[in-house]
């Protein structure tokens, strides 16, 4: 599969780039599904997640997503009713076998469209909007917690001062591009 990274009409420059590459990832997922089985979509391996519940996890965190960063507010309750099974998953996952692949895939469809139709509202600067999580931590890119919003690292974790993994670094702490 070629994949190039092309800005696409309708969007800003660095907004189109990042629907390429989220359409790409998209059909991606979706080429592997072909001639998926009901029973493929269905199993569950022990201490895994069945692909049916993964698709429905791909569905709500893309919704749990639109809020944050397009809403720019957390999620209320209520907001996350029909979206239980998808974020909890492990044995809540039960719930949606027998859930057909059309189904999976009209949710995906009907999810991105509302985040298509949102981004094409949106400028290259929303991108790198800064701004600060509680405790004072800075991020860059309200796309990872809106305006003081979650996710947001662990207020009681006073080591915690930047970015998890410092830039050229392995989560190890060992340079990146090595084994050593």
């Amino acid at each position: 599969m070629k994949f190039k990274l092309e800005p696409q009409a309708g969007y800003d420059t660095k907004i189109g780039e990042l629907v390429t590459f989220m359409e790409t990832m998209r059909g991606m997922t979706l080429a592997d599904l072909e001639g998926i089985t009901q029973e493929e979509l269905d199993r569950r391996p022990p201490g895994g997640n069945a692909i049916g519940a993964l698709l429905e996890h791909l569905a709500a965190i893309e919704y749990v997503h639109q809020i944050i960063t397009l809403e720019e507010r957390d999620p209320k309750p209520e907001d996350l009713n029909d979206w239980q099974t998808g974020l909890m998953l492990g044995d809540a996952q039960e719930k949606l076998r027998g859930k057909s692949l059309q189904d999976y895939l009209q949710q995906l469809e009907d999810i991105r469209s509302v985040t298509l139709r949102e981004l094409q509202r949106k400028r290259d600067s929303w991108l790198y909007t800064e701004g600060e999580w509680e405790g004072g931590i800075p991020f860059q890119d309200a796309r990872c917690g809106g305006r003081n919003q979650s996710p947001r690292p662990d207020p009681h974790d006073a080591k915690r001062t930047g970015p998890a993994v410092e830039p050229g670094r392995r989560a190890d702490g060992r340079e990146a591009g090595t084994n050593a």
